[in-house]
């Protein structure tokens, strides 16, 4: 049994009454996942602070991508309650360290055309790109506030969070008003 705190459904942009705490043993995903669990569970205490930050990413991504398969955007598709907009939302703060993600891939992967994709955003108010993009300063942020992931650089934060330079990061942080990355690290409370 493995628990997971409700923020990560929040992550994932899953609606909690979605999450009957129960993983079907159908999905592709479960026996990966149990089999990585098992031998994590074996690796002792003598974890160094970089490989604890990777184990602790790639167990929120198996939750998240467990939840997502067999709770989240599938689930919402299949029962009509969500809207295209949810669900572009739901699958870009799913994938949003992920630097190939773009517009036009959250299009294809939601079986939409570019245009209307945009034009629906548009209703409400924001564009695909800006979304992504504030979504990715947003992690960006998360990351250089917590003192846990001081051993990443900003290269490496930028990476993480889904920009392909640290340039871009720096450009993303001033445009939604958190200053530069050092700014965010500084002013931790």
């Amino acid at each position: 049994m493995i628990g997971v705190p409700l923020e990560l459904a929040d992550d994932f942009g899953i609606p909690h009454d979605a999450i009957d705490g129960l993983v079907p043993e159908a999905s592709a995903l479960t026996n990966p996942t149990r089999a990585f669990f098992d031998t994590a569970t074996g690796v002792g205490d003598s974890v160094s602070a970089l490989d604890a930050y990777f184990l602790e990413k790639i167990v929120i991504e198996l939750m998240g991508a467990l939840l997502l398969s067999s709770r989240g955007v599938g689930h919402a598709m299949r029962a009509g309650e969500a809207s295209l907009h949810d669900k572009a939302l739901a699958l870009m703060t799913a994938r949003r360290a992920d630097q190939e993600l773009s517009p036009a891939k959250i299009a294809q992967d939601l079986n939409v055309s570019l245009r209307h994709l945009q034009r629906d955003f548009s209703r409400n108010g924001a564009s695909v790109a800006d979304t992504l993009r504030r979504l990715r300063a947003e992690h960006a942020v998360q990351l250089l506030g917590d003192p846990q992931y001081d051993v990443l650089s900003i290269p490496e934060i930028a990476h993480y969070s889904g920009f392909s330079s640290p340039q871009l990061l720096r450009r993303a942080l001033a445009t939604f008003g958190w200053g530069s990355p050092a700014d965010v690290r500084r002013g931790r409370v």
